[in-house]
C-alpha cells in the first residue's frame, strides 16, 4: 500500500477514531499509533533502515550504520 492509497482508505473514516496497528497478520494483537515516521528504508532483505542521519538522531545514539539503501517508506509506530 502506498501513501496515497492509505490516505484514500483514512479519508473514508471518522477522524475522530484513534488508529491502531496490528503485531501480525492474524490479528493476534493490536497497539495504537503513536507517531508517523516518513525517515525509513525497506532494504531488499526485509529489514527497516534509516533514509538519512540527523543531529537529532545522533544524540539519541544512531550512527552512519544504520542508514540504507532500498525502497523509501512510512513507519506508523
Amino acid at each position: 500500500m502506498t501513501v496515497g492509497e492509505l490516505i484514500g482508505e483514512l479519508k473514508q473514516c471518522n477522524p475522530n477514531y484513534i488508529v491502531m496497528a496490528s503485531i501480525d497478520d492474524e490479528g493476534n494483537g493490536y497497539h495504537p499509533v503513536d507517531m508517523v515516521d516518513d525517515n525509513c528504508i525497506l532494504t531488499e532483505h526485509g529489514d527497516m533502515k534509516l533514509r538519512k542521519l540527523t543531529k537529532e538522531l545522533k544524540a539519541r545514539g544512531f550512527a552512519q550504520e544504520d542508514v540504507g539503501e532500498g525502497q523509501a517508506a512510512v513507519v506508523l509506530w
